[in-house]
């Protein structure tokens, strides 16, 4: 296998997203409070990982990209889930500093998908100081 190039992995469908439940405990028993959407590399290549996609982004420094890319297939996927569940994304902290309209996109491709904003929750990660 042979890493795809970052246009092949930033390709409309080429990032595929899984969703990871976050539960409430109550008396009654477990109850789904919202999900984490996991995002992973074009299947069937080395950059499927998602540590490896995200150490690939940071070394090239194209987080703001990347992110931007899967914020759109996080939006896509979001469809097949309950229209009221919330969910969370991750994004770098270098993307929120170095890209002062991600948050625009974020919300343009929510609206877009007729997403409400009350819905998301952002998860900064931080893997090096900027």
């Amino acid at each position: 296998m042979r890493s795809p190039c970052l246009e092949a992995i930033l390709r409309p469908g080429a990032l595929s997203v899984l969703f990871q439940p976050i539960v409430e405990i109550h008396p009654e028993g477990p109850r789904l409070h919202a999900v984490e959407s996991l995002v992973r590399g074009p299947r069937g290549t080395n950059m499927e990982p998602a540590q490896v996609l995200f150490d690939y982004a940071r070394r090239k420094r194209e987080e703001p990209r990347v992110d931007r890319a899967c914020v759109t297939a996080v939006c896509e996927a979001v469809r097949a889930l309950p229209a009221r569940l919330p969910f969370s994304i991750n994004v770098h902290a270098a993307t929120l500093s170095r890209d002062p309209e991600f948050l625009l996109h974020l919300v343009d491709c929510a609206s877009g998908h007729s997403i409400e904003l009350a819905r998301i929750t952002i998860e900064i990660v931080e893997h090096t100081p900027e």
